[in-house]
């Protein structure tokens, strides 16, 4: 475990996903960890409760948070976890990156955003690098090109890190709105695997105590890099082949393949913005994709964690 006993991180959206694993992450490398969110949270692990603080607030609330609650004048780094609605995101993205810049610039602290192969585009190449030009064709390329385009301005005042990762994969119990959960493994109960596209596409996919534990490791190296940095971490990148060999060796048994069927999205998107915006992102599925993680591995060492399909599989189902 490293010990930072100085430092202080305060997690955005920390009853999602990804920041309730940053925190945890954080916490087990000596961080103190300011927990923020809007409802109450679940107890965390006993072994990193004595490190984590949870905060009620709602960080549109902005630098009033901080008179709020004074305790977050004294953070080192902001992980930016906040998850708004997705078919939402025109109008909650602006409000909300302008919120947490205007947290950074009080308080000094660097801002870490998870990042996502949105950026890229409908016709996104196969191979995705830190300087692949972003390709503002869709809705939802537009607004995550316009948050880190936002990020980009603000320095030198505001230091910022973007981690790039692939789609969510979280472990049991925090892993029902994943595309495995919904998607591939909706039907493994019936001993059925469905494939969301052909089957020797490949795709981005991202472990999230691998990628919160990234988080907190390029924290503590935020000193050496840029005041504005982008990472790619790669994490698994599985066609839907190797995703039905890997749940098959898993669970013992011969999966019968069902493609997923996306018509009864399409009828109900009629009538759910929601299950629009989903649709919309299909072309993901159809279009190969991993990103290239070479800068990452490099600044990170051995460090960098990547749990393998099996162990992740074990946790996750």
């Amino acid at each position: 475990m490293k010990i930072s006993a100085t430092s202080t991180v305060l997690v955005l959206g920390a009853g999602g996903r990804l920041g309730r694993q940053a925190a945890q992450a954080f916490a087990a490398r000596g961080w103190r960890v300011l927990a923020l969110s809007r409802r109450p949270l679940q107890a965390w692990p006993a072994l990193l409760a004595d490190r984590i603080v949870t905060v009620q607030g709602d960080a549109l609330a902005g630098t009033a948070l901080l008179s709020q609650q004074p305790q977050l004048a004294q953070i080192d780094v902001i992980v930016h976890a906040l998850n708004p609605h997705y078919a939402r995101w025109a109008t909650e993205l602006p409000p909300l990156t302008e919120a947490v810049l205007a947290l950074a610039r009080a308080t000094g602290a660097t801002v870490m955003l998870p990042g996502n192969v949105y950026n890229f585009g409908r016709h996104l190449p196969s191979v995705l690098r830190e300087d692949t030009p972003f390709v503002p064709d869709t809705p939802k390329a537009e607004q995550r090109i316009a948050l880190e385009a936002a990020l980009a301005a603000a320095a030198p005042t505001v230091r910022s890190i973007v981690i790039r990762a692939g789609d969510f994969l979280a472990p049991a119990g925090e892993g029902t709105e994943t595309w495995l959960a919904l998607g591939l493994g909706r039907r493994l109960k019936a001993g059925v695997f469905s494939p969301m596209g052909p089957p020797d596409i490949l795709h981005a996919w991202a472990w999230l105590p691998d990628l919160a534990e990234v988080f907190a490791r390029v924290a503590e190296r935020r000193a050496a890099l840029p005041a504005f940095s982008v990472w790619h971490y790669e994490g698994l990148s599985l066609s839907a082949e190797q995703w039905q060999q890997g749940l098959e060796a898993h669970l013992g048994q011969d999966l019968r393949t069902r493609p997923f069927a996306w018509w009864p999205l399409k009828v109900l998107a009629l009538g759910s913005p929601l299950i629009r915006a989903l649709v919309a992102m299909r072309y993901l599925w159809e279009r190969p994709h991993r990103l290239e993680g070479r800068r990452l591995a490099e600044l990170l060492g051995a460090d960098l964690p990547r749990t393998p399909l099996q162990r992740v599989l074990a946790q996750a189902l």
